[in-house]
């Protein structure tokens, strides 16, 4: 679904199983909050939709909550994107949640969000990692991610007993030494120094 139709008209449609389409972009639209907490409503019930960009909104952590609930429980999404929102670490914590227990997700686009925390548990964030099995693909590029945090992620790639994850971006990252160890072993990740 284009996003052609007013942001009123396309919660009516994702509210209506026989109009709703498996594929969804709502990228751009501004929305908020509200908006994101209609469509996570949405998704812990629908069973079609697949694919679901949210990228380039005004999406903060209120709205990341309602979104990383969501998919505890949902069983069908693949794909979401929701990339260039306005989410900081404590958002995350909630959408890593939900990924944690998650069993059909398999690309997560989480690009250019503020994660950047002085919170001494920041690596804790990411244990998702090690439990996920599903998950091929994540984008955590640009988030402003410090060396606490990247460590969690490929600590947390390291004691998965069945990893799937295949691809691993978190360029346009703070990656300091620490880090380059982890890349030296080998590693499914994009990455560069900022």
């Amino acid at each position: 679904m284009e996003s052609a139709h007013t942001v009123t008209e396309q919660i009516q449609i994702l509210r209506s199983p026989e109009r709703c389409p498996s594929v969804v972009k709502l990228s751009g639209m501004k929305l908020t909050d509200e908006i994101a907490e209609q469509i996570a409503d949405i998704l812990t019930i629908n069973k079609q939709i697949t694919s679901l960009w949210l990228d380039n909104n005004l999406i903060r952590d209120k709205g990341a909550k309602a979104l990383g609930d969501a998919l505890k429980s949902n069983t069908i999404m693949q794909y979401l994107n929701i990339s260039s929102n306005q989410i900081t670490f404590e958002g995350a914590r909630y959408i890593f949640n939900g990924v944690k227990v998650n069993r059909s997700l398999r690309v997560l686009e989480f690009a250019n969000n503020n994660l950047a925390s002085d919170d001494p548990n920041q690596k804790e964030l990411f244990v998702a990692f090690q439990f996920n099995k599903t998950i091929t693909s994540i984008n955590l590029s640009d988030d402003k991610l410090g060396t606490p945090s990247l460590i969690g992620i490929f600590e947390g790639i390291a004691h998965n007993r069945e990893p799937s994850l295949q691809h691993l971006d978190v360029s346009g990252n703070l990656i300091g030494n620490a880090v380059s160890e982890y890349l030296r072993k080998g590693s499914i990740c994009s990455c560069s120094d900022s």
